[in-house]
């Protein structure tokens, strides 16, 4: 038979498959191609300009079942069509999305702790040889507020558990024996101590008791920053959603799984590295993969398709 869209396409064989799209175009019956975009047939300016009087659409009102044919090719060709970097930001929203809680909560712990510390640098300033008082004061409070943080801690028990072990080289296994660090642990310096002494010679002051760790700082601030962001995406989710509740019910599950799952790889690297950064990475991981599986796991049970 002849082919029905000769007269449209003069100057195409029908023997061309997808009009010579052979990337991206969808050709199941031999007559208009289909892209992965979804369009039907030549999107050249050509063809937009002078467009061929024989719809797609008069095939399919005769009966000819074109749309049927069409549709899932269409739907197989765009489903995991994304670009590296849309599938990027999608991981990143989803991310935030899951680790609300552990995120919002570990973030704060550290911001907070950063800026009572960093107020305590007028009495660094004030104090001297002949009037330590504000030494005195200064190297209390920053041992105050690592102990009252450090306490606060009890809902991330991995992270406490890092800090309070991370400077005893027995709880760490084999060659993570080297990674042993005495910066986490809490000491109350006092004007008698004879590092505290030796720091008074040489530079006239005790050490910085208004100095925290930078990087653990930033890592706070990003934490808390990517919580609010994931608190955003969430809202939106349910905003957005037909059934409300039941999407408040998944976001919730994400969080609580997120947390969880930080906790358990936490835990699982403080057993064998009790350095903080190490755990504090275990917890990325772990909460990542707690949130996949809480937020799989409430779909499926509440019936709930992507």
């Amino acid at each position: 038979s002849v082919d029905p869209l000769t007269a449209s396409y003069p100057s195409w064989t029908p023997y061309a498959f997808a009009m010579n799209r052979v990337i991206d175009g969808i050709d199941l019956d031999g007559l208009e191609y289909a892209n992965s975009t979804g369009n039907i047939g030549p999107v050249s300016d050509n063809y937009l300009l002078n467009p061929p009087e024989t719809t797609y659409e008069e095939y399919d009102v005769n009966n000819n079942n074109m749309l049927d044919a069409y549709l899932p090719a269409i739907e197989i060709t765009t489903q995991g069509a994304k670009p590296t970097g849309g599938r990027t930001v999608e991981f990143i929203t989803d991310a935030s999305s899951r680790n609300v809680l552990q995120g919002s909560y570990t973030g704060w712990l550290r911001i907070q702790y950063q800026g009572r510390v960093a107020a305590l640098e007028p009495l660094l300033h004030a104090g001297s040889k002949s009037n330590p008082g504000p030494w005195v004061e200064g190297l209390d409070q920053r041992y105050y507020i690592k102990s009252q943080t450090r306490n606060w801690m009890l809902p991330t028990p991995s992270m406490k558990y890092a800090m309070n072990n991370a400077h005893n080289p027995d709880k760490y296994l084999g060659p993570f024996k080297r990674f042993a660090t005495d910066a986490f642990e809490v000491k109350h310096l006092t004007l008698d101590n004879p590092d505290v002494q030796a720091r008074i010679n040489e530079t006239g002051r005790p050490q910085n008791f208004s100095k925290s760790n930078k990087f653990f700082n930033g890592m706070g601030k990003a934490s808390a920053g990517m919580a609010a962001f994931g608190a955003g995406v969430s809202a939106h989710n349910i905003v957005t959603a037909d059934n409300k509740l039941q999407q408040t019910t998944i976001e919730a599950t994400k969080w609580g799984s997120a947390w969880l799952g930080a906790e358990i790889f936490g835990m699982g690297c403080a057993a064998v590295c009790p350095h903080p950064i190490a755990v504090g990475g275990a917890a990325i991981i772990g909460g990542v993969v707690g949130g996949t599986l809480g937020e799989e796991g409430i779909k499926n049970l509440l019936g709930k398709e992507d």
